[in-house]
């Protein structure tokens, strides 16, 4: 299994399997969002600390479609061209970074994503631990832009064809912040 230790390495990758029109899956974990306070109407009891579920996932990418038309129409317009000032494309509609904080993205559309289920201290979830949770389950609102995006640091592996990839980025990025 080949690693990839920084966002550069990313990009190049990425920007190869784009060119040769491939097929990659990204497979990751990123934390359950909750709020500290119950979300349920329930009575006001502070989340216990320790208590921090994550949700396991892939994301499906398909390079020989085209993304800025995809966009467009599910957007109901003519053409569509990604922009905005807080963020730069490190692979056109791919990789994008923000400008304020320098966090890298993957940008996907919704139905690409595989919920793979919740985890908690890297075990299934139990029903119980589940209940808990949706207790705490943040509101979300819902958005008027079509696309999602995932934190690079969020991403395990990529899998390209039949080579596969460990993302590090994330491992690193922790190892220095701890």
């Amino acid at each position: 299994m080949k690693k990839i230790f920084s966002v550069s390495e990313l990009v190049a990758v990425m920007k190869a399997a784009k060119a040769g029109g491939q097929y990659v899956t990204l497979y990751g974990e990123s934390d359950y969002k909750m709020n500290k306070f119950p979300t349920d109407g329930s009575e006001r009891i502070r989340i216990k600390d320790n208590f921090q579920p994550r949700k396991r996932f892939s994301v499906k990418f398909h390079f020989g479609q085209d993304y800025e038309k995809t966009m467009a129409k599910v957007m109901g317009v003519d053409d569509y061209t990604a922009s905005d000032s807080n963020r730069i494309h490190l692979v056109d509609n791919v990789i994008m970074q923000y400008v304020s904080t320098g966090t890298t993205c993957f940008i996907y559309m919704p139905e690409s994503y595989t919920d793979k289920g919740m985890f908690l201290n890297g075990q299934p979830i139990s029903d119980e631990d589940k209940e808990y949770a949706q207790r705490y389950k943040a509101k979300v609102s819902p958005s008027k832009i079509p696309y999602r995006n995932i934190g690079v640091k969020n991403i395990s592996e990529i899998h390209i064809g039949k080579e596969v990839y460990e993302c590090c980025i994330g491992q690193a990025q922790v190892a220095l912040a701890g």
